[in-house]
């Protein structure tokens, strides 16, 4: 079992079966996020071949993402002034995601990925798009 953590707060857990579970921290980002440790990507970190899946909390409030991914090829790449993390995969790939809200905030609903049934918390989708962004929507009362 291994824990990595990158600069945006995302962590992940890999499990003994190979499989991974990966938990993203929404929370979001302070607003003097902008500096030296801010991180702006040049370029899709993908290689060819692979479908990149964003993750960003677009809401207010803190919540959770967790990513499960049987095949994730690479670390996320974590956007701190975005609060946002990428994950490599190849075609095919199944990807579940569970969105978690913080203390008071509620979980309103995903935005571009998982419409059919966007209040349900738990998306789930097999990557076959040349990517996919998935937004989580956190708000406090």
């Amino acid at each position: 079992m291994a824990i990595g953590l990158c600069a945006a707060g995302c962590s992940y857990l890999i499990e003994a079966d190979d499989s991974e579970l990966r938990t993203i921290d929404a929370s979001p980002p302070p607003r003097d996020a902008a500096g030296p440790d801010a991180f702006t990507p040049d370029a899709d970190p993908c290689i060819p071949d692979l479908l990149r899946v964003t993750l960003v909390n677009l809401g207010s409030a803190p919540g959770t993402v967790t990513v499960t991914v049987a095949d994730i090829l690479q670390e996320p790449v974590c956007d701190q002034v975005l609060d946002s993390c990428g994950y490599c995969v190849t075609p095919g790939t199944e990807v579940s995601l569970l969105a978690a809200p913080s203390g008071s905030a509620s979980f309103t609903g995903w935005n571009v990925c998982c419409t059919d049934d966007q209040d349900n918390p738990l998306c789930q989708f097999v990557i076959d798009a040349d990517g996919i962004e998935c937004l989580a929507n956190f708000v406090l009362p």
